[in-house]
């Protein structure tokens, strides 16, 4: 009978299947740390696109703010003048000429329309969780606060204005307007006649104008002009903290934010 002999490998040591768990352990750990410090990478890089997207929908809303921040200072003047018309014993050609022209420039829409592209994708998309300044996130969620509130403020201002726009329409005729431009008004014919001249219906009028113009004072100029601090502020504390200069702004590149 042939006797086959078997080879037998040493028994390996211990601290030899520790250092091959150690290894392995390391391999796994770092190629944890590479990925967790990749989506870091990406979620500051996203961060910063927020802000610069941010900033562009901040320059508009501070010039459409800008915009109806000045003519509203022209504005109370111009409707404390009409009511006042309202309550002349005579009203003659040149009066009622001027009740035509503050009428149609005074008493349209003055609603803001805010920029609310990134708002949009930060709120909805749940990316307010990478805006890791609290500083930032909080003036942020603040200026949204106000501008809610300065539309809740808008919205009782039309509370007022279009019941008084359906009112004109019983005293002026409209037909005697030539064009339909807010900044210039021209007329039909030299000299327009209210529709109706009763007393009592253009004291009606004229008290309803007034208390527009009150709003507007008290309530409506008040809070677009804070609006307006707000986005000063808000937009120098995101340039400061995201040491964003104009040229950095300037060489963003626009479209989608990258996922």
């Amino acid at each position: 009978m042939e006797v086959h002999a078997h080879t037998h490998t040493a028994r390996k040591k211990w601290t030899h299947y520790l250092w091959e768990f150690l290894m392995l352990f390391l391999a796994v750990f770092c190629g944890f740390l590479a990925e967790n410090l990749r989506e870091h990478t990406i979620e500051h890089r996203r961060e910063k696109q927020y802000m610069q997207s941010l900033l562009a929908d901040l320059k508009n809303d501070s010039t459409e703010l800008s915009n109806k921040e000045n003519d509203l200072k022209t504005f109370p003047a111009a409707l404390t003048r009409l009511a006042d018309d309202c309550n002349q014993p005579v009203l003659s050609d040149s009066i009622q000429r001027e009740m035509y022209d503050l009428n149609f420039r005074y008493l349209g829409t003055m609603q803001i329309y805010f920029t609310d592209k990134t708002a949009s994708q930060l709120k909805n998309a749940g990316a307010m969780r990478l805006i890791r300044k609290r500083k930032v996130a909080d003036a942020i969620t603040i200026y949204w606060q106000g501008i809610d509130d300065l539309k809740f403020t808008y919205s009782n201002y039309e509370n007022y204005r279009r019941p008084l726009r359906q009112l004109s329409f019983r005293i002026f005729n409209y037909t005697n307007y030539k064009n339909a431009d807010k900044s210039i008004v021209d007329f039909a014919n030299d000299h327009p006649q209210l529709t109706v001249k009763d007393p009592v219906l253009l004291k009606e009028y004229g008290s309803q104008v007034w208390l527009i113009a009150s709003n507007i004072v008290n309530y409506y100029s008040p809070a677009v002009e804070k609006q307006k601090k707000m986005n000063v502020s808000l937009s120098a504390l995101i340039k400061k903290e995201y040491r964003l200069s104009q040229r950095t702004l300037q060489r963003s590149p626009d479209g989608p934010l990258e996922k």
